[in-house]
């Protein structure tokens, strides 16, 4: 008991945990008003670690591509260029549906006979 006491007088606060606390208390989150500013420090610094660890890609029409070549890093965000090819690819099949409507509609009035104008 004496050293855990002696140890809770020589922990200083870190600038992050003194924040985390702030918001804690702001937010009233009561939950979480029994953790000690140690605690908060220990969830931290466990956020940075898993922070740092190399996430597996997120696929799906919204996520951001990344791609490194050499030295150079780009990100590609292209949902939006995909959505635009996508509905071009409609309108594309519905010309191209209208096109053969309006070849077969054609090949019928080929074979219509042609009746001569009547003059007066």
């Amino acid at each position: 008991m004496a050293n855990e006491k002696l140890r809770e007088e020589k922990y200083i606060i870190s600038e992050e945990a003194s924040f985390v606390r702030h918001k804690i208390l702001k937010y009233c989150k009561e939950d979480c008003f029994s953790l000690t500013p140690e605690q908060i420090d220990t969830v931290i610094n466990l956020y940075k670690e898993y922070d740092e660890q190399p996430k597996p890609p997120r696929t799906g029409p919204n996520v951001k591509q990344s791609v490194s070549v050499g030295g150079f890093h780009v990100d590609i965000d292209c949902s939006e260029a995909l959505t635009g090819l996508k509905a071009v690819q409609r309108e594309a099949r519905k010309a191209t549906a209208a096109l053969k409507e309006l070849e077969a509609q054609q090949d019928k009035m080929a074979y219509l006979p042609i009746r001569p104008e009547v003059s007066e």
